[in-house]
C-alpha cells in the first residue's frame, strides 16, 4: 500500500491550492521523513499544521505507529478529521466553486477555489478517476492513496473567512498579498 502525503496552502484571496505530492510503496517511516524534509525543504513549504489518517496511530505489530514514527524524525502530525462522504462533498465544492464576492471581496474572477498545481500529476490523476461506489455517497477504496490525504487536509484545517473592516474593505494584511 503506497505512502500519500500532500502539501495544501491556503492563500488570503480565497484561493487554495495543492501544491506538491508524494507517493511512494513499500519504505520505511525514515525514508518517508526523509523525502518529506526534502520537499518542504525543495519548495520552500513550511507547514503550519500536518494531519494524519486517525488510523496512524495504531501500532503496527512490533513497530510503532507511523504517527509515532513520523514524530520521532521531527514531523508532528494531529489526526485528521476522517469523515469521508463529508470529505467527498468538501473536496467537490471547493474544486467546483468559485472565488465570489461572498468568499473573498478582493478576487472575482471566476476561478475554482481550490487548484492543483502541475506538478500534482498523480493526485489530479486520482481526483479525475474517483469513481462512486455503487448505492452510496462514498467514492471507491481504489488508487485513493493523494485523494485520501487531500480530503483529510480540507476536512481537518479550519475554514478561513477573510474579515472585513468598515465599508467592506478586507483587512490590512490581506491587502498587503494582492
Amino acid at each position: 500500500h503506497p505512502f500519500g502525503w500532500v502539501w495544501h496552502a491556503a492563500a488570503p484571496d480565497g484561493h487554495e491550492y495543492f501544491v506538491a505530492e508524494y507517493q511512494v510503496p513499500k519504505e520505511k517511516i525514515s525514508a518517508h521523513a526523509g523525502a518529506i524534509k526534502d520537499i518542504r525543504r525543495g519548495y520552500g513549504l513550511e507547514p503550519s499544521a500536518v494531519w494524519l489518517d486517525p488510523s496512524a496511530w495504531a501500532n503496527r505489530g512490533e513497530f510503532e505507529s507511523p504517527a509515532f514514527e513520523l514524530g520521532e524524525y521531527g514531523i508532528n502530525c494531529g489526526k485528521a478529521q476522517n469523515d469521508r462522504i463529508g470529505g467527498w462533498n468538501r473536496l467537490e465544492e471547493l474544486l467546483t466553486s468559485k472565488v465570489d464576492e461572498c468568499t473573498c471581496p478582493v478576487v472575482r474572477d471566476g476561478s475554482p477555489r481550490l487548484m492543483v498545481f502541475d506538478r500534482c500529476r498523480e493526485l489530479a490523476k486520482q481526483i479525475r478517476n474517483a469513481k462512486i461506489r455503487e448505492g452510496t455517497d462514498d467514492v471507491e477504496k481504489v488508487n485513493d492513496d493523494l485523494i485520501d490525504p487531500a480530503r483529510y487536509v480540507v476536512m481537518s484545517r479550519p475554514f478561513y473567512r477573510l474579515p472585513e473592516r468598515e465599508g467592506g474593505a478586507v483587512t490590512d494584511r490581506v491587502e498587503r498579498y494582492v
